[in-house]
């Protein structure tokens, strides 16, 4: 069962913001509410890991750090974490707060901490990275500052999703992806995406943008196969490669550097092979069966013997 205790502070006279806040739960394991869980490989790891980058960590509104830094967009910080320690078998952090804090914070217009981690492959968490002040948090257990936001219905989260991520509202699922993807890569670090929209909308956005980047790739295959089946005619139409050797082209050629590669050869390769349709149909018969001139500077290029090459351009 999970528990959250609000402090509910207030603006009163005498009243300070609080010095520490909690950055991890008791326990091996970190669930969140929005089904994602990674393991704490021990407190006394990731203190170290924040002792050695020796930097104080920011406290911001929605982890704009995260998300609006990358971009070039402002993301004040309201505090800074100068300290963190273990408590209770949790984590907790020291908080310098700036003055700005006393209405965000004290004033209650935001209840939570949510705290962005970095963590591996394995889910296994390295270190803290910043810690986001919100009214809807992926950590349940940690303890509250002072309103939940409400639902979004599907159109509302597609925006949201593009709002966090730093696009305009209309942006395609091509995009949303290719920011997450970065995203994820450049830092590794789990943003806790329910802080913004509810698992299941931005499940279905990952869903949909994955579908048309599977179908891109599908095009761009196509295409190329295309491109290469049609400069192979070309060439066997010249008499620049041999009909024999398209097979072997066919299965060289797989990249559009290869390509490219391939239509150099062509135009600066001789005419080896007779043009007219009669002579393109007859097979070699008795010595004939020795490799042209093109054959054999392949051949050289590609190491082969000249039996291995026969075999291969004759077969």
């Amino acid at each position: 069962m999970h528990l959250a205790v609000a402090l509910n502070f207030t603006q009163k006279e005498g009243v300070s913001l609080p010095d520490e806040i909690d950055l991890l739960p008791p326990g091996q394991t970190v669930a969140g509410i929005d089904g994602r869980s990674w393991k704490n490989p021990g407190n006394d790891k990731i203190i170290d890991f924040f002792k050695s980058r020796g930097t104080q960590l920011p406290v911001d509104i929605n982890h704009s750090t995260e998300i609006k830094a990358h971009s070039g967009d402002p993301s004040p910080a309201q505090g800074w974490i100068t300290d963190i320690y273990e408590s209770g078998g949790g984590l907790k952090g020291k908080v310098a707060w700036n003055a700005s804090a006393e209405s965000e914070v004290g004033g209650g217009r935001y209840k939570y901490i949510s705290p962005a981690f970095v963590y591996d492959k394995q889910g296994i968490i390295r270190g803290i990275k910043s810690a986001g002040l919100v009214n809807h948090p992926n950590l349940s257990e940690l303890a509250a500052l002072n309103s939940e936001s409400s639902g979004l219905d599907e159109g509302g989260s597609m925006k949201k999703i593009a709002e966090a991520l730093g696009l305009p509202e209309d942006a395609t699922e091509d995009q949303i992806l290719t920011a997450m993807n970065a995203m994820k890569e450049k830092n590794k670090v789990a943003l806790n995406m329910a802080d913004y929209i509810p698992r299941a909308d931005y499940q279905l956005a990952l869903n949909r943008a994955e579908t048309a980047e599977q179908k891109l790739k599908t095009r761009e295959e196509e295409e190329f196969k295309t491109a290469l089946n049609s400069e192979l005619d070309k060439g066997v139409e010249s008499g620049k490669i041999a009909p024999a050797s398209r097979s072997f082209y066919e299965k060289t050629v797989t990249t559009a550097e290869g390509l490219e590669e391939f239509k150099k050869f062509v135009d600066g390769a001789p005419t080896v092979v007779a043009t007219n349709n009669e002579n393109l149909d007859k097979k070699p018969s008795g010595d004939q069966v020795a490799l042209n001139a093109e054959e054999e500077a392949l051949a050289v290029q590609l190491g082969y013997s000249k039996e291995e090459a026969i075999k291969v351009f004759r077969s």
